[in-house]
């Protein structure tokens, strides 16, 4: 008998500056549906905590993108994002985030700031 494994992978943070909205996209890889809980949080105590993505029939399917997204981060801080999946290989997660501007009409949501989840 084996002892699970959960897989969690985390981003860098990333600066937010201000104005600036957050964005974090996952995406199953693999064959099989799974079931994940994705955080957008900064050092500030600001966090967007989600597990409903696993309504129980139909959590993340094969080759799907779920995304987090906030207008409301802190100014002059940082953002991060992670994903935590139960029994399943991390190499089937893959994750993103990006920071970006919508401070006037012309900027349409600039991303400003990105990297992976590792």
């Amino acid at each position: 008998m084996s002892t699970a494994q959960a897989a969690e992978l985390i981003s860098s943070p990333l600066w937010t500056d201000t104005g600036n909205a957050g964005i974090c996209n996952i995406r199953n890889a693999g064959a099989i549906p799974i079931t994940i809980q994705v955080k957008l949080f900064s050092n500030n105590g600001f966090h967007i905590d989600i597990d409903n993505f696993n309504v129980p029939s139909a959590p993340l399917g094969p080759g799907k993108t779920c995304s987090v997204f906030s207008f409301g981060l802190p100014d002059d801080s940082y953002v991060a994002c992670s994903v935590k999946a139960s029994n399943v290989n991390a190499s089937n997660i893959r994750g993103s985030i990006e920071t970006r501007h919508f401070a006037n009409a012309v900027s349409n949501g600039t991303a400003v700031l990105s990297g992976e989840l590792r």
